[in-house]
């Protein structure tokens, strides 16, 4: 998903824009070459765009399944950090019993 859209879909849709923006400054010279061409272009960055829309579902998919392992990692430590704080009053507990009757 990611990948193919970095090396193929960006460099391809930067260089039609860039091609598109020459075609516009290009006043003179043949009229309809010039359409021709501007109107392939537009019709590969449509093509392009069609591309992407068909990989929304898969990157929402990744997104959602993703974000449910950060909630269960995040879970899992929460309830780490719970069973220290309990180990840690039960030892202090413990602690604070000892002194006091030793006292």
């Amino acid at each position: 998903m990611f990948p193919e859209y970095y090396k193929v879909i960006k460099p391809k849709l930067t260089a039609i824009k860039q091609a598109v923006a020459v075609i516009r400054s290009e006043k003179k010279g043949d009229a309809e070459k010039s359409f021709l061409t501007y109107f392939d272009q537009i019709t590969e960055m449509v093509e392009m765009d069609k591309e992407v829309d068909r990989m929304i579902p898969s990157l929402e998919e990744y997104d959602n399944k993703r974000k449910d392992e950060l909630r269960q990692q995040d879970k899992k430590s929460n309830i780490k950090q719970t069973i220290i704080a309990i180990v840690g009053a039960l030892v202090g507990g413990v602690l604070v019993f000892i002194v006091t009757s030793l006292l």
